[in-house]
């Protein structure tokens, strides 16, 4: 999926993906917390899906804005609770 700018439901095919595969739950992931993580996350919500912010593999430029605006979020999951719904 190529991307043009934070948020990758914009101007990209991955609604049209998403619909084909019927996938209404998608987890977060990525560089840039507080610019494509958050907008990637809210627009999600804004189009009905069920979203969540992986924690374990969300960066940023500045560590600090990492851990200053993703556990702000309450959908957020760390890699292994994630994992252990899938066990």
């Amino acid at each position: 999926m190529i991307k043009s700018g934070a948020d990758v439901f914009r101007e990209s095919e991955l609604v049209s993906f998403l619909k084909n595969l019927e996938i209404d739950k998608v987890v977060v992931a990525g560089f840039a917390a507080e610019y494509c993580v958050l907008s990637t996350y809210h627009e999600a919500i804004e189009r009905g899906y069920q979203a969540t912010i992986l924690q374990d593999a969300v960066a940023s430029v500045e560590n600090n804005q990492r851990t200053k605006y993703v556990p702000e979020i309450s959908e957020s999951i760390s890699l292994g609770d994630l994992k252990e719904q899938f066990d």
